[in-house]
Order: C-alpha cells, then structure tokens, then sequence
C-alpha cells in the first residue's frame, strides 16, 4: 500500500502534492482512480455517456444554485457549438421571460440553427460567423446587442469539449478556458453569475483561476458542483457557480490585463514544455498556495468525493462483469 502510494503522489505536481497531504478525500479519489485503471486499464467503457454529447443535451444534474436570480436575466452563453449549450437551452426552458445570446465555442462551429429548440428560438441570438470566444478576448471582435448593464448569468464550460485527461491539455487547451475567464469579465453585469466548468485536479493554474473567481465574485456564494454520474466517474471536472459578481471596473480591467497577457505566453511557450503562463491573481505561486489552500478544499472537498463514489460503482461493476481478480 505505501509503495502504491507512493507511486501516486510522485506523479503529482508540487501544488497537488500540498493537498494529497492534506485531504484524505482527495488522496482516496486517487487510489481509486489508480485501482480503476489496473483493473480496467485506460481503454474507454462503452457504458459512458460521450461528454461531448452531454454537453449539447440538458443537463440532468443542473445545480440547484443556477435557479437563482433569473427573472428578467440575460444569458451569455460562450459554449455554443451548432446550438445552444445543454445549460442555455434548460435555463430559457425554466424562465420564459429569459434571453440568450450564442458565442461560438471555437472559430471551427458549427451555425445550423436547425439545432435550436422551437421553444426557445425567438429568445436566441445565434453568434456572427466572426462571434468566436477568441477573437473576442483578442478585441478581434465584440457581442452584438449587448444589454445594458451587461448579462445577468454567463455560461463557460468549455473543459467539457477538451481531452478527458486534464495532465495532456496543451496551451491552447488552457487559453480557451482563459478566453472564456477573459469574455466573462467583459461582459457579466454587476451582480451576475457565471457557471464555469474547471479540473477538480488543483493544478496551479486552476487554483490561480479559483483566486480570480474569489476577487471578481462573492466567496461566500461560489459552490461547486459534480457532472453527472457516468461522466463524473471519468473525467476531473466540476461545474464552478459564481454568484454576485461585484468586481469594480478597475479591478475586472485589472484581471483582463493580466489574462490578456497569460493568454500570449500561451501562444509563445512550445506545447510540449505544457501549459505555462503568468499569474492571473497578482500574487506569488507560494502565496497562491496559502491563500487558496483552504478554500480550495472545502470547495472541491464534496466533488472529490462524489467523483470516489463514482469511480467506486464502476470498479464493484467492472468486478461483477469478471474484468479482474482485484
């Protein structure tokens, strides 16, 4: 066990070995996920929900926090990709009075509008051919029909299209999730929301991300939540829901600089050396660490271990089906 133990926290980044150590939650999920892949190995379990597909659908564990304060919203959604996302379609099911507008998720994006529920069509603002969230966060392009004031609730879970294991994304894996961070700032009003899908692995650039979120919103109203079931077995990933955005218009200025800055490291720094880039919240690495540390862990705390219990089910099915001896 110790040797098994020490096997996984050698594979570990300096930020995650700080808190391997400190959460037994944490340090559980990892040597179930590592049990998982000795059994099963890393080939994909054909009972698994494709999460690119569950991301275009309604999601069917919508957190209980994003019912809030939408009478009379705005929604950004920068996850569109043909259609609106899963998110943006359930929330303008729910609040009739509700509209949304479409940034695609990626220049490459589909703009069939076929794919848009009737119920909701009136209410949707399909994005420009140029309407991507990079050229955006580059000033290569803006949000038509802006309302005043801003968006009442902005939509970025663009990890859910990335590659499964959160160690492989390259730079540009980890610019997109900065250029929707960047848009997000730009265009939330005072007082919005913002659900932001983010690893649960606390990698410094997410940590660092998790600070910006802490500046920009209220800390005491930012929750997180799991994927669903099959999907959160596999994948490191939370739905993170900020509430009472109350940054002041130097501060956001402040925080797009910098991202506006991390995002051209990104271009320059060679993919292989992985996804390197300047501090997001002014302070050093270190200090990032102390200051996060504890808020991290109650805020992943509950979604480490909904992803054990997970990965739990599945390695007790794998078993049953006779994949192993474990």
């Amino acid at each position: 066990m110790d040797h098994a133990v020490d096997d996984i926290a050698s594979n570990l980044t300096s930020f995650e070995k700080a808190f391997y150590g400190a959460s037994a939650t944490f340090k559980n999920l990892l040597t179930m996920n590592q049990k998982m892949r000795a059994l099963h190995g890393d080939a994909p379990d054909p009972a698994f929900t494709l999460q690119g597909q569950h991301n275009r659908a309604a999601p069917s564990n919508m957190p209980t926090s994003l019912h809030l304060q939408l009478e009379q919203s705005h929604i950004l959604d920068l996850d569109y990709d043909g259609a609106p996302s899963g998110f943006a379609t359930s929330l303008l099911r729910i609040d009739g009075s509700a509209h949304g507008v479409g940034i695609s998720v990626r220049p490459e994006a589909s703009r069939n509008r076929t794919g848009i529920d009737p119920q909701i069509r009136e209410r949707f603002q399909d994005p420009e051919r140029d309407e991507d969230v990079c050229r955006i966060a580059d000033s290569q392009a803006t949000i038509r029909n802006t309302p005043l004031g801003g968006f009442g609730l902005v939509l970025a879970n663009a990890a859910l299209d990335l590659p499964e294991d959160v160690t492989s994304w390259t730079n540009r894996d980890v610019h997109l999730i900065y250029a929707q961070l960047l848009v997000t700032l730009q265009y939330v009003a005072l007082g919005g929301s913002l659900v932001i899908c983010l690893p649960t692995r606390p990698l410094s650039w997410v940590v660092d991300i998790i600070a910006i979120l802490r500046q920009a919103f209220d800390e005491l109203h930012i929750t997180a939540a799991n994927l669903a079931p099959d999907d959160q077995a596999r994948r490191p990933l939370a739905y993170v829901v900020c509430h009472r955005c109350g940054a002041s218009d130097g501060t956001k200025r402040i925080h797009i600089s910098r991202l506006q800055t991390a995002i051209q490291s990104l271009r320059r720094t060679s993919v292989s050396s992985g996804p390197l880039a300047p501090c997001l919240s002014g302070v050093p690495e270190n200090d990032i660490l102390v200051r996060q540390k504890e808020f991290v862990l109650k805020l992943f705390g509950p979604v480490w271990k909904g992803q054990h219990d997970a990965v739990y089910k599945q390695y007790l099915a794998l078993i049953g089906r006779g994949h192993g001896d474990h």
